[in-house]
């Protein structure tokens, strides 16, 4: 139990978006077969402008997170929602320093929701291309904090204050193909995220991200680990490239494992919350 703390007051209801602990599926010296249609990359050309590119569309990406969000509550994006699914394959969990029967700290896995929009379309040499945003949110409840604070069996009869402390948000940036009819290769090419903080009395604490991009190489079909080192944002936001030496990995094979990944402390007087979120194009 917090020291001074009012349930009534603004508890953390956290609104949070997916920064995201990537864990690799396959080796790099794994080989697997491959064919014509899966021989294609999914690298970015240097030259838009050169005469094989025929740009089919161009956008800025969205910076406004607000507007992200709504977009995600309504349901409102590029992708389907069912292909939507297949790149926010990942698990959201909030841990506190209340206990279990059995002497473990609680843990509430939390929902999320998610938006994506088209930020340029083209074709090269008859391979469409395509720049998407992948933009994730996840809320927990303020009854999901307490219940990771409070000791176990116990029960406060209190009444929980809904109003949001921290929204966290996180976006992975992808590029992907299509060829023969196929959408069949991604390749990560940045990631970014924050917290906005609606409650001086919480703060964020520690934080570490990282990314990364495992699977079956789309130019030649061997398999390729790719992953980076933790980096420690020092803000309330971040923004990291992934290295344009990165090779783009199948969509069709099994052991694909695409995203990033964050740790947070989240603190509020005496106590602190941890946020593990693992967001990843799986297959």
């Amino acid at each position: 139990m917090l020291e001074g703390y009012t349930l009534k007051s603004k508890l953390l209801t956290l609104l949070l978006t997916g920064l995201i602990v990537f864990t690799g599926t396959a080796s790099a010296d794994t080989i697997y077969t491959t064919n014509e249609q899966d021989s294609v990359n999914c690298a970015t050309p240097l030259n838009l402008n050169q005469k094989n590119v025929k740009v089919l569309y161009e956008s800025e990406a969205t910076k406004d997170v607000d507007k992200l969000y709504n977009n995600a509550k309504e349901g409102k994006g590029h992708l389907k929602k069912d292909e939507l699914a297949k790149f926010t394959k990942g698990e959201v969990i909030l841990e506190g320093e209340g206990k279990t029967n059995e002497g473990k700290n609680k843990k509430v896995t939390v929902e999320t929701i998610a938006t994506s929009e088209l930020i340029k379309k083209y074709e090269v040499d008859g391979v469409i291309h395509e720049e998407i945003a992948v933009t994730q949110f996840a809320t927990p409840t303020a009854e999901q904090f307490e219940f990771t604070t409070m000791a176990a069996d116990s029960n406060s009869g209190g009444v929980v204050d809904s109003t949001s402390s921290v929204r966290a948000y996180s976006t992975n940036y992808f590029n992907r193909t299509y060829a023969n009819g196929q959408n069949n290769c991604i390749d990560l090419t940045s990631v970014a995220g924050g917290w906005t903080i609606y409650d001086s009395q919480v703060s964020v604490g520690t934080k570490r991200v990282n990314w990364g991009q495992t699977g079956r190489r789309c130019d030649n079909g061997a398999g390729i680990t790719q992953s980076s080192s933790y980096q420690y944002p020092g803000g309330l936001a971040y923004s990291y490239t992934v290295p344009s030496s990165w090779v783009g990995v199948s969509l069709t094979a099994t052991a694909t494992n695409v995203g990033h990944s964050s740790r947070a402390e989240l603190v509020r007087g005496g106590s602190i919350w941890v946020l593990t979120w693992t967001n990843n194009v799986l297959r």
